[in-house]
């Protein structure tokens, strides 16, 4: 779909490399606009980039996924304690196509750090070996880049939390048959997700899910729908189940917002109390999933570390050292955060032993 939109009705191959190689040989790559923030979204004639500074490019595949956003605040805050460098902040708006552009002008620009957050990795790659030749300092945030496609991956496994939200689950499920002297553990769930289990952490996410919760064969998925990590449509995803299910015990969502989303339907069909809640993400800050479990807003959340703070640190030894080679890959642990564990989690997050 995505190739149809931007290469309308010529004759293309369906292999992604295969269109990407394409268009590079015929010199289509690199020429177009390219979205650019500096920190924070602006429009491109807002944009006054300093040009003795040394560029990094974080090269987003969606900016409209909070979790990106709130990366490349931070990322744009930590980069002032390098002197030299400047932060460009690409949105490819979930266009591989036009993330491949992004990358190629990276590599015509010599950009000398690229952070990359793919939309579709087997669409970047044949964008990132020229882009490392002319010095390009690549780390790519996707458990799906292969080892060697970059100087480092940094990743945090989709699939597992995926697994922990189901773990919550079945363990407050277990919980509630206990106190309620059954034997039986049962709970019917319905699902947030960020969309039709077409992008990668989604679906990863699900499976990781399903294979914790059909282990019991009393928990059932009864309503499972796309709220796009929107907070008003997942409420009205939530009433939705609400109208056609009747009743529920949980709703696990693939972001806290949507989580949110969800506790304000409840909280206006007055059934708050019945249903436990569990998010993803668990984002320091004001209206972050930290905040939401303290207010018992939501029940717990799955906290995924930031692999771009891995990537700064990368980043910072770099510029210190010209030689420095990052591992190869490294692997950030996600972990579930609710009121048991929220005062040990949050004080070792503000000491920075989670990084």
């Amino acid at each position: 779909m995505i190739l149809a939109c931007l290469v309308g009705c010529e004759e293309r191959s369906e292999d992604p490399e295969m269109e990407t190689a394409r268009l590079l040989k015929q010199g289509r790559l690199g020429q177009g606009k390219v979205a650019v923030v500096d920190g924070r979204l602006k429009e491109p004639e807002e944009q006054a980039m300093d040009p003795t500074l040394r560029q990094v490019w974080l090269c987003c595949s969606d900016l409209r996924d909070v979790f990106q956003r709130v990366q490349a605040e931070r990322l744009a805050v930590a980069l002032k304690s390098i002197g030299g460098l400047g932060l460009r902040v690409l949105d490819a708006q979930d266009d591989a196509l036009r993330q491949a552009e992004q990358l190629a002008k990276a590599e015509s620009e010599k950009v000398p750090f690229v952070i990359v957050l793919p939309v579709l990795p087997s669409m970047v790659l044949p964008m990132l070996a020229p882009l490392r030749a002319r010095g390009g300092f690549v780390i790519g945030v996707d458990e799906q880049f292969a080892e060697g496609s970059c100087d480092a991956v940094v990743f945090c496994d989709q699939y597992k939390l995926g697994r922990l939200a189901g773990e919550e689950v079945v363990a407050a499920l277990k919980r509630k048959a206990a106190d309620e002297g059954s034997a039986m553990v049962v709970g019917r769930v319905v699902q947030l997700t960020f969309d039709d289990a077409r992008s990668y952490a989604s679906r990863r996410r699900c499976e990781g899910f399903a294979d914790v919760i059909k282990a019991e064969s009393g928990i059932t998925l009864v309503h499972d729908a796309p709220a796009y990590g929107d907070r008003g449509l997942a409420a009205e995803r939530t009433t939705e189940a609400l109208r056609t299910q009747g009743a529920f015990d949980v709703v696990v969502a693939h972001g806290d917002l949507m989580a949110q989303g969800a506790s304000d339907a409840l909280l206006a069909a007055k059934k708050r109390e019945q249903v436990l809640i569990v998010g993803m993400d668990a984002l320091a800050g004001v209206g972050g999933g930290l905040e939401l479990v303290q207010r018992s807003t939501i029940d717990a959340s799955v906290w995924q570390p930031m692999p771009v703070e891995r990537a700064f640190a990368y980043i910072a030894k770099r510029v210190a050292d010209a030689k420095y080679q990052p591992p190869s890959r490294a692997e950030r642990v996600p972990e579930v955060v609710s009121p048991v564990n929220l005062e040990e989690f949050t004080q070792s997050l503000v000491s920075g032993g989670k990084l």
